[in-house]
């Protein structure tokens, strides 16, 4: 409910500005909720912590 409404309003937002594309940083368990959203995955990141 919640983080899929956000993500929807967020989202119609930024197309009511004009904006063709959306950067969605999130885990792999966001994946169903924004898939049905109409996100396409392109690419992945893999978090790294550095230790001195």
């Amino acid at each position: 409910g919640v983080y899929r409404a956000l993500v929807a309003f967020r989202a119609r937002i930024a197309a009511d500005r004009g904006c063709r594309y959306l950067q969605v940083d999130a885990s792999g368990m966001s994946r169903p909720i924004l898939r049905r959203l109409g996100f396409v995955p392109l690419t992945t990141t893999t978090p790294y912590v550095y230790r001195a």
